[in-house]
């Protein structure tokens, strides 16, 4: 299984490189594919974590905050005050890294399995987008220190950032941006750092 699983991580269960059809289904009778996370038979689901575990994730509740996406309760945000001002919009669809939100992004992130950032944008996109046509000029994902690139081998916010690219039909840059210094791993940091990090797992700024 561990084998099978690796020969998706490119192709997002789609056929092995091109291969032929036929060739797929042989695969698929011989070796079958599971779910990334539960390790449940997939069958003939195309997507690398089955419906059950997608239906886990811990979406925000509505309302939302009209700035930063947090959820509000009906009451004033009490989260928008951590922002920077050139922050203009925030949005997040799940909680992490509790639950199935956290489980899809530690495969992405620390497996290697870059094929799931195509199943994430999917859901991003579904959750519902609340900028309007032209709101945003390019999408920019944030660099990675190099020692995590050597480590790693790639950029998950690069690769999830293609992939909404591709969803959302609107330019990418990778090269906006230069790290100029590395900065802690948020698996280091205390509670109260990653607060804010927990709530907006990721943002688009202005």
């Amino acid at each position: 299984l561990p084998a099978r699983k690796r020969l998706r991580t490119q192709t997002n269960g789609g056929a092995y490189w091109g291969m032929h059809p036929a060739l797929t289904a042989a695969l698929d009778l011989l070796l079958p594919r599971v779910c990334l996370l539960c390790e449940t038979l997939m069958g003939a689901q195309p997507e690398m974590v089955c419906h059950a575990c997608w239906t886990r994730l811990e979406v925000l509740p509505r309302p939302r905050c009209g700035r930063c996406g947090h959820p509000t309760g009906g009451r004033e945000c009490q989260w928008c005050e951590l922002l920077e001002p050139r922050v203009t919009a925030a949005r997040s669809v799940c909680w992490v890294p509790d639950g199935a939100g956290g489980e899809i992004v530690h495969r992405l992130k620390y497996g290697g399995w870059t094929g799931i950032a195509t199943d994430m944008a999917r859901r991003i996109r579904r959750e519902g987008r609340t900028w309007t046509d032209g709101d945003i000029a390019v999408l920019v994902p944030v660099p990675l220190a190099g020692s995590r690139i050597r480590e790693r081998g790639f950029n998950q916010r690069a690769v999830l950032a293609q992939a909404l690219a591709r969803e959302w039909r609107i330019p990418l840059s990778c090269d906006a941006l230069v790290r100029v210094r590395e900065t802690k791993s948020q698996v280091l940091l205390t509670p109260e750092e990653r607060s804010v990090g927990r709530a907006i797992a990721a943002f688009l700024a202005h």
